[in-house]
């Protein structure tokens, strides 16, 4: 990029070592499968892949993300979760040493339909409660019979997600725990899948062969009421901005469009470079930034380029950079305040802010 920018993403790739440390601290002996679907939660893929590079394995969402892995040079088996097929994607997928997830009775009959030159690994998918992509606890005698009858399978995985693993307290998880259980318990797998990070940071007994963390290898916390520090990770993202101007508001001023914010007394605000236009959530209450270490609230609405702060003793000047999230300022706070949570905050940075690995 030939000019200084004025809004950019710091990707910190030791908080990656970090984090996934924490993972395996908690996963005992499972294969830790890193999830970096969404371009790495809006970090980058090939950023987490270089991060996350000591992975036993990787999860994507669908095969154009795994090829890019590929692509990256990536070696470790990677699953697509929730991909569609064609028999063009059955033949690479073989190829190249990339798990299916199997969640649709249409599926099963395109693979009984294709010849490969290499049979398939393959995630066995059964809705235990999350109510979206898989088979029914009475579906999976059939499906399992099917797919273990075909020469085109070389093996079968179980895998199920939770709903409500980052409530701990929430009486569904074991609904789901025991149905996952009763499948487990009745037919031969070759490996078994349940925990995110959320049933990672609170304890199960069904640990399995595979967990599947995602959210927590960026440095956020996957619990309600918890933030990063809660949990002892390391925000891989921390979001900045320059501060364009400061200046000094008078009682009675109204701030944003809409002039909902009505200043109280004399106020000083720093206007930050950060908007709807980079990601930022529109409709915030009481959310902050920090300037110079000092917590700076934000006041009136976000635009789409830009943010108004009270700069309360932060000594703002133009030029200062402003901690959007991130770094000393953790990123769940900014979605509480947004009625949201830190994946959509994270996935949903637009591509006109730069990223800049450190470390």
């Amino acid at each position: 990029m030939p000019f200084e920018p004025r809004t950019w993403l710091e990707i910190d790739l030791h908080c990656f070592e970090h984090n996934l440390a924490q993972v395996r601290s908690r996963a005992r002996s499972a294969s830790i499968m890193s999830v970096i679907k969404a371009n790495a939660y809006g970090h980058g893929i090939a950023l987490a892949a270089k991060g996350l590079a000591s992975s036993d394995e990787f999860a994507v969402t669908d095969l154009n993300e795994a090829c890019t892995l590929r692509e990256l040079g990536v070696g470790q088996a990677i699953t697509t979760l929730s991909a569609y097929y064609d028999k063009t994607d059955l033949d690479y997928a073989a190829s190249e040493n990339i798990q299916l997830t199997v969640y649709d009775a249409s599926q099963i009959e395109l693979i009984e339909n294709t010849k490969l030159s290499k049979p398939l690994s393959i995630w066995l998918k059964v809705d235990t409660g999350m109510g979206r992509l898989g088979f029914n606890e009475n579906e999976v005698a059939s499906v399992f019979a099917r797919l273990n009858a075909l020469e085109q399978v070389h093996s079968i995985g179980l895998l199920s997600h939770l709903a409500n693993a980052d409530d701990p307290s929430n009486a569904y998880n074991q609904l789901q725990f025991m149905s996952l259980k009763r499948v487990s318990d009745r037919f031969k797998w070759q490996r078994r899948s349940l925990l995110n990070s959320a049933g990672l940071c609170h304890t199960s007994p069904l640990i399995y062969d595979v967990v599947r963390p995602g959210i927590m290898l960026y440095g956020a916390s996957p619990l309600l009421g918890k933030t990063s520090q809660d949990l002892d990770l390391a925000p891989v993202m921390t979001l900045k901005a320059r501060v364009l101007s400061v200046k000094q508001i008078k009682a009675g001023a109204k701030i944003g469009y809409g002039s909902d914010y009505v200043c109280k007394s004399d106020t000083e605000v720093a206007i930050i470079a950060c908007g709807y236009g980079d990601g930022y959530p529109r409709r915030v209450a009481g959310a902050r930034v920090v300037i110079n270490d000092q917590v700076c609230p934000v006041l009136g609405r976000p635009s789409m380029d830009m943010i108004t702060v009270d700069t309360i003793g932060s000594n703002a000047a133009v030029g200062d950079t402003a901690i959007i999230w991130g770094k000393h300022n953790p990123i769940e706070e900014t979605a509480l305040a947004a009625n949201t949570i830190s994946y959509e905050l994270m996935t949903g940075i637009t591509n006109r802010v730069e990223r800049r690995v450190i470390n």
